[in-house]
């Protein structure tokens, strides 16, 4: 017991001997209990810091925010009165329906619901292979009346596989206009990875391409690929933190790091910068990573950066990932830092190639690689990866 009791009390001060490195959070925390032996080096005070946190206080600095406060589901009569008009609302319409994308999952604390007639409403869990037998349904409907909101608790988190949604039950007519507003609060977006504790952190900073709009399954996705090949070549575990959105261009990316949102992690190790795809100034790629990296050199000098010259598009859009990939040669080799790297992926396939041979899209502009072209792309990461991996402590 001693033994136990001395070695927290030794990692307590190598996480205070960081607190004045960039980038650590300084404020106070609730204690968390530990059990059990734990071995305390300089190499792991970052790993003790980020699990001693509050796991909402965690969730927050390395998930994404869903800004998105409310929707509103409405029919309005077309008529003018003395006219009258008779609205039909059908069984099971949706009101509000939310579902992570691959590789995602997402923490609810709760839903308001504001309705303009009286009605019995639901919040179902839709897809989830998660039922109980003795239950007939995935839902408990509650009668909801104007003017007095209902708020349906949540507390959990909503998974890739899973659909959360909000839903009438019962079909019903009404004369009036009808609306249902659905407001989402506290909602956080983090990589099925979350809660891992894992030893060492993938912290990737991407645009759709890396936000599941391609193959249906994670473990295909480049970054996964990644992780899964680290755990297997250092014998540590790793897990990959997700800062961005699809259709995120490198500006919005900025907007997101001048925020604060990437300095507030812990210390990843490997950090991939994917945005590209949606950029339509070269020059202004060009200022948004070089700002990216100066934020990598001053709170995280001693991770590894990986700058992703995205795959090919099939639209005259390409013109333009070719002057970014080249802004993005340059930027690299004027930086002059060996732990930032430039991974070149435009040469992969061709702009022309059979859509169905790399892309997962269905219809033109063909953007998000498949499961194929995601294994090309690990590839040519990861040559550029196992050759530094001795630079990461």
């Amino acid at each position: 017991m001693k033994r136990v009791l001395y070695l927290i009390a030794f990692a307590l001060l190598g996480v205070a001997s960081q607190a004045q490195q960039p980038g650590f959070p300084t404020y106070q925390t609730q204690p968390v209990s530990i059990s059990g032996t734990v071995p305390v080096t300089v190499g792991n005070s970052h790993y003790l810091a980020r699990i001693m946190q509050p796991e909402k206080d965690r969730m927050r600095r390395e998930g994404m925010r869903v800004n998105q406060a409310y929707t509103t589901y409405a029919q309005s009569l077309t008529v003018t009165p003395p006219q009258t008009q008779t609205l039909t609302i059908n069984n099971n319409t949706a009101y509000f329906s939310y579902t992570p994308q691959v590789g995602n999952k997402t923490w609810f604390e709760e839903i308001n619901v504001s309705v303009s007639e009286p009605t019995y409403i639901a919040l179902q869990w839709q897809n989830s292979p998660l039922n109980i037998a003795g239950f007939a349904a995935n839902y408990d409907p509650v009668y909801v009346t104007p003017n007095q909101p209902y708020k349906f608790t949540i507390n959990n988190w909503v998974y890739n596989n899973e659909t959360i949604a909000i839903t009438q039950v019962g079909s019903f007519t009404t004369t009036q206009n009808f609306w249902v507003r659905v407001g989402v609060s506290a909602a956080v977006r983090t990589t099925m990875d979350f809660g891992r504790n894992a030893e060492k952190v993938i912290l990737k900073i991407h645009d759709s391409i890396l936000n599941g709009s391609g193959p249906s399954s994670w473990e295909d996705y480049f970054d996964a690929r990644l992780r899964t090949e680290l755990q297997k070549v250092t014998g540590k575990t790793w897990e990959i933190i997700g800062k961005g959105n699809g259709g995120f261009t490198s500006s919005q990316i900025e907007a997101m790091r001048s925020q604060g949102e990437i300095r507030n992690i812990i210390q990843p190790d490997i950090i991939l910068y994917e945005p590209m795809m949606n950029d339509n100034d070269a020059n202004v790629y060009d200022a948004n990573l070089a700002k990216m990296i100066a934020e990598k050199q001053t709170y995280f000098p001693g991770a590894l950066m990986f700058v992703i010259g995205i795959t090919p598009r099939s639209d005259a859009n390409e013109s333009i990932l070719a002057q970014c990939r080249a802004k993005a040669e340059a930027r690299v080799l004027a930086t002059n830092d060996n732990r930032v790297i430039l991974v070149n992926m435009g040469d992969l396939w061709s702009p022309g190639a059979t859509p169905s041979s790399y892309w997962v899209d269905s219809s033109p502009p063909y953007v998000h690689p498949n499961a194929t072209g995601h294994g090309l792309m690990f590839t040519r990461l990861w040559s550029r990866v196992s050759p530094v991996l001795h630079l990461i402590p």
